[in-house]
This record gives C-alpha cells, sequence and structure tokens, in this order.
C-alpha cells in the first residue's frame, strides 16, 4: 500500500562558499539621553530596572566627580543629537523625569 504523502527526494544542494561583503561600519553612537544622576547605587538601579523593564536600553554609568562617586542613568546610544532628543522628550513625557542629551 502506497503512502498518500509521497516525499520527492532530491540530491542535495552543492554547498557553496558565501564571501561576506565587506561593510564600512556606521558612525558609532555618540549620544545617550541620562535620566537621573544619584550619589548611591540603589536608586539608580532601580530606576535602570523599571526603564528597562517598560523597553528602554537603560544602564548606569559611574562617574567619579570632585563632589564625590555619581551614580548616572543612560538610555539608548543614538548616531545624532536629534535622535537622542526626540528620545528624551518622549522620557520626560511618560517618566516625569528631566531628560537630557549628553554624549557618551
Amino acid at each position: 500500500m502506497s503512502s498518500p504523502l509521497a516525499v520527492a527526494s532530491q540530491p542535495p544542494a552543492a554547498a557553496t562558499p558565501t564571501r561576506a561583503e565587506p561593510t564600512t561600519p556606521g558612525p558609532e553612537p555618540q549620544f545617550t539621553v541620562q535620566v537621573g544622576a544619584y550619589n548611591v547605587r540603589t536608586p539608580a538601579e532601580a530606576l535602570r530596572t523599571a526603564l528597562a523593564t517598560a523597553g528602554h536600553d537603560a544602564r548606569v554609568v559611574e562617574a567619579q566627580t570632585p563632589a564625590g562617586m555619581r551614580y548616572r542613568v543612560h538610555v539608548g546610544a543614538f548616531p545624532s543629537r536629534e535622535a537622542a532628543r526626540e528620545t528624551a522628550a518622549q522620557l520626560s513625557v511618560e517618566r516625569s523625569v528631566k531628560a537630557f542629551v549628553t554624549t557618551r
């Protein structure tokens, strides 16, 4: 008895190596949005977690200042100041935070 589903057998395609085209890397993202700065890490991590949970690329950046260590919460990496400004405006409305554009 033959099976109602006949499978056509084809020889496997010859494996031809493919060469990756050289790509020119785009400009490194130079801007980010700062949404907070704290003297201690705990509140910075809490804000980072809340932003990450909402889908933002958030991170805490340590910065030694004359007044001591600061824990800055940054969101995103943008190739242009304008792209960063758009996100800063969105975050200011969304989170009621004072967000501003800074360099990376």
